[in-house]
């Protein structure tokens, strides 16, 4: 089983829409309903069935701040390609970044 973290961001999305296609059992990670649909644009840009793809893949509602909802999702996973994270060039923005992405990395 293989996890990715990130799974509604573009390149999670992507790296998806591959597992998925190779039919590899694949997990992932998203933190909003809305982001879903963007998953099924990316993966409609590729495939007449964007829907089929992307119901072989089993979605955990989780965030990386929250180490109790990871692990559910990594029960079982022997891979994880963790592909989540905050992105910004404003410096005003460090303390946000080093909790999201150095933490979250952490809790993974």
């Amino acid at each position: 089983m293989i996890l990715v973290t990130g799974g509604t961001g573009m390149i999670g999305a992507h790296l998806l829409y591959v597992l998925a296609g190779e039919g590899r059992p694949v997990r992932a990670l998203y933190r909003s309903e809305e982001r879903l649909e963007y998953v099924k644009k990316i993966f409609s840009c590729y495939t007449g069935d964007p829907d089929g793809l992307f119901d072989r893949i089993r979605w955990f509602r989780g965030d990386l701040l929250d180490p109790v909802s990871l692990r559910e999702a990594m029960d079982g996973a022997s891979q994880v390609y963790h592909t989540a994270a905050m992105v910004s060039f404003d410096p005003a923005d460090k303390d946000l970044l080093m909790k999201s992405n150095v933490g979250g990395t952490a809790h993974l």
